[in-house]
């Protein structure tokens, strides 16, 4: 509980701008409310300043406030003297604590016990039994914490990953020596179905195909007597350039009069898949 306690000093000469307050255990004295009155009197510096505390008592029953000592100057003695004040004593009923809605515990409750969470000493030694760990506790709350970026890092990784497979398969079909087997692939159903313009067709796409593969030179823009000399250019013997022309102008014969006998066009096709393995074999620079 509070009181409002008062506190005045009266005298000449300088009057003090505070006091020391006595003390005491479970009492605490707030900042004081000053009043004064000082002037001059008969050519003296005179008056009186009074001091208004407010009291916290934390304790029940009866409280002794203890006492103001004030030393001061005596000119008329010329020694120091001590004025005093006993404050008296209060008495302090017990009241129940206020309830801090917040909380739910009351006001004045004291702190905590840091150390009510030990456990109670031992009266003997023994080995050392660590707690049992809880569900969320060390390895798998760090688990737990770090299974999220993992998942989508693992997840962002995959699908990289399928997309540059995917990109590779792509780029695999499209290349020249992939072409080329293609075309020799249509040629065999070409030529299982009699389609002679089919065959002859595909067996020249197949021919242009492996020599972009193998040298890089688009031929289909070549004529067939300026081939052998580009190939050569290229790195490829004559004797391959002259084949692959003396070929492509096989299939536009056969292309052209589709009337001639079926061992020819075998033939033709056995000698078109040997150029494209061999120059399957060769690298493009």
């Amino acid at each position: 509980m509070s009181h409002r306690w008062p506190l005045r000093l009266a005298g000449t000469g300088n009057v003090p701008q505070s006091v020391r307050l006595p003390e005491r255990t479970g009492v605490e004295w707030g900042e004081p409310e000053r009043r004064e009155s000082i002037e001059p009197q008969a050519g003296v510096v005179g008056g009186w300043r009074s001091f208004g505390y407010v009291v916290r008592v934390k304790e029940s029953g009866k409280v002794d406030l203890g006492e103001v000592r004030l030393p001061f100057w005596d000119p008329s003695t010329g020694h120091y003297q001590e004025a005093k004040a006993a404050l008296g004593t209060i008495d302090v009923t017990a009241k129940l604590p206020a309830i801090d809605p917040a909380t739910k515990q009351p006001v004045d409750a004291p702190a905590p016990d840091p150390f009510a969470a030990l456990p109670s000493p031992r009266a003997a030694l023994g080995a050392y039994t660590s707690p049992s760990a809880t569900a969320l506790d060390g390895r798998a709350l760090w688990f737990l914490l770090a299974a999220p970026p993992l998942f989508v890092g693992t997840v962002s990784a995959g699908a990289r990953a399928a997309r540059k497979a995917k990109a590779r398969r792509a780029l695999a079909k499209s290349t020249p020596a992939t072409l080329a087997q293609v075309a020799l692939q249509e040629a065999r159903k070409a030529e299982a179905n009699g389609d002679v313009g089919a065959l002859a067709a595909s067996l020249t796409r197949a021919i242009h195909f492996a020599v972009e593969g193998a040298t890089g030179l688009r031929s289909r823009g070549v004529l067939v007597a300026d081939l052998p000399a580009e190939l050569e250019q290229r790195g490829l013997s004559a004797e391959l350039g002259e084949e692959i022309a003396g070929a492509l102008a096989a299939c536009e014969a056969v292309r052209f009069d589709p009337s001639g006998e079926a061992r020819t066009r075998q033939d033709l096709a056995a000698r078109v898949r040997a150029l494209v393995a061999e120059l399957g074999r060769r690298k493009a620079a």
